[in-house]
């Protein structure tokens, strides 16, 4: 008796250790396949302020965290590009790198009035991309992990984390997770366990509690600036 116990107890710990195994290979996988889909981005404007009754002009700088979504669209939050699409800059002063620090070509394509989104088209690839997978529904407590590029060096810095709620906060729906990022990670993108895309990181502050814009607002917005949804009236694309 004791030795069948004891073989279904050392059968029941194998079948848990091997399921494991097996999240941590899948898990493993998807964050790799991440990695490669994540940009840093530079935006650069001058600013002329008074000092001693004179002007003085200076650089400021915004970094950010941008991602492929399809084979050859990218996007970010559009305060990553506040600067850029006010001034109405030519792209030298607007940069991007991949995750080896090759930098490429992009457009502008578009981004929605009150909304924390824009589309960039990638005009230079290094590798061809499947569409990325969308989940619509996330559990609260779900695992969760946030691909960034916030500084200049070539590696991508993955955070994990877990999904607390689902908020509306007035210009669209965000999960609010417990991802501590980096200054430069608004716009990394955040999966699931199974690489799955739950959202875009928009907001991060010294807590550690941030917010996702969700999965199904990217693809709801991607679809108006693309013209495969009609636009309400309440929904405006800003010229640029």
């Amino acid at each position: 008796m004791w030795v069948k116990v004891l073989s279904y107890a050392l059968t029941g710990y194998t079948a848990i250790k091997l399921k494991d195994y097996i999240q941590n290979v899948s898990l493993e996988s998807s964050i790799s396949k991440a990695e490669d889909r994540v940009y840093r981005l530079n935006t650069q404007h001058k600013k002329r302020d008074m000092l001693k009754m004179q002007f003085r002009e200076k650089i400021i700088e915004t970094r950010g965290t941008a991602f492929l979504y399809k084979d050859d669209t990218l996007v970010t939050t559009k305060s990553n590009l506040s600067a850029y699409l006010k001034t109405s800059a030519t792209n030298e002063y607007l940069s991007i790198w991949d995750k080896d620090l090759k930098k490429c070509r992009i457009e502008v394509i578009g981004c929605l009035e009150g909304k924390d989104i824009c589309f960039m088209k990638l005009l230079d690839k290094n590798k061809n991309h499947s569409d990325i997978k969308t989940v619509d529904r996330t559990k609260i407590g779900e695992h969760v992990f946030a691909a960034s590029m916030p500084n200049f060096e070539p590696s991508c810095q993955i955070v994990h984390g877990h999904v607390h709620n689902k908020v509306d906060r007035g210009n669209g729906i965000y999960y609010k997770a417990d991802v501590h990022l980096e200054k430069g990670s608004n716009g990394a993108p955040l999966f699931n366990s199974s690489g799955y895309l739950v959202g875009m990181m928009v907001e991060c502050n010294h807590t550690g509690i941030s917010y996702a814009l969700t999965s199904e607002e990217i693809d709801d917005a991607y679809k108006i600036i693309t013209g495969k949804r009609d636009i309400k009236k309440e929904e405006q694309i800003p010229k640029f």
